[in-house]
């Protein structure tokens, strides 16, 4: 981990800290949280989807809720019923496409009053996910079920109950739908950072399965589609060219030393070999 990162995550739990600060709720030892009780069966006809998250709430015993980005949003949806981690996917399948389920830990003061504001919860995970890199918008973490997101870690409600406590920290799932970009510019450039985060976040023999199916998507691809879309890259990778020229000296240096690194640990070229030290021969 970068020590930005760590200094990012720092940040985040200091801010954290200074919310379950606040003089009036802060106060006490932290309730103990246990897991949600399973679901039992249901069935909704053309539901409000907030309505759903509520009576979800209501027989769980844990915090589920909507935001703003699916309000007006009604759902026919049945399920014989089970974990509350995969009712909740059967259920976001349901609902828009792109619409994601988020298990976070919050501060307790969030969830407190009688109405509990979804997008505040959606604001504050969009604060925490700058800190994570390569995030774009709100990011799709991957966490098994279970598991809660706390400062981009994916962590169990036993594992993190001392930290919950001592930060009045509180379980809540979030059915949201991402606002993507309608600029195409702004589209292109989130998609573009999306896909490098998946990389990232591959094994590398996950990396060799992606690059082999894009090569055979490429291969596949109609001619004429095909030249066009080499013609594309050809353009993008001259416009990087002319952007790298804007650049001070230092900064092309740099850059280009990293991209040789970046080459070499590829395999794709072979280190520079030290030439061989030059042996003398003692005269007689």
């Amino acid at each position: 981990m970068s020590n930005l990162l760590q200094k990012s995550r720092l940040a985040v739990a200091v801010a954290v800290v200074a919310l379950t600060s606040s003089k009036g709720w802060a106060q006490g030892p932290a309730a103990v949280i246990s897991a949600p009780k399973p679901v039992t069966a249901l069935n909704f006809v053309q539901t409000p989807a907030a309505q759903v998250a509520a009576k979800l709430s209501k027989t769980t015993g844990m915090t589920v809720l909507t935001d703003s980005s699916l309000a007006g949003t009604v759902v026919t949806f049945s399920s014989v019923g089970g974990p509350l981690d995969s009712v909740l996917k059967q259920l976001s399948a349901k609902l828009p496409t792109g619409t994601m389920v988020r298990a976070a830990l919050v501060p307790e003061a969030a969830l407190i009053g009688p109405t509990i504001d979804g997008d505040k919860i959606a604001a504050f995970l969009k604060a925490q996910d700058a800190f994570t890199p390569l995030t774009v918008g709100i990011a799709t973490l991957d966490f098994k079920a279970g598991e809660f997101d706390l400062l981009g870690q994916g962590v169990t409600l036993a594992t993190a109950a001392p930290l919950m406590a001592s930060l009045h920290l509180r379980p809540v799932y979030l059915l949201i739908l991402p606002r993507v970009p309608t600029d195409p510019v702004a589209k292109m450039s989130a998609l573009s950072t999306e896909s490098m985060r998946q990389y990232q976040n591959m094994t590398p023999d996950q990396r060799k399965a992606a690059m082999e199916q894009q090569f055979h998507s490429l291969m596949n691809m109609d001619p004429v589609d095909r030249k066009a879309m080499l013609g594309q890259m050809m353009q993008q990778a001259g416009t990087f060219m002319t952007m790298m020229k804007s650049m001070t000296p230092e900064q092309q240096q740099s850059f280009q030393q990293e991209m040789v690194q970046a080459v070499q640990g590829s395999g794709l070229i072979p280190p520079p070999q030290r030439p061989a030290p030059i042996q003398t021969i003692p005269g007689n």
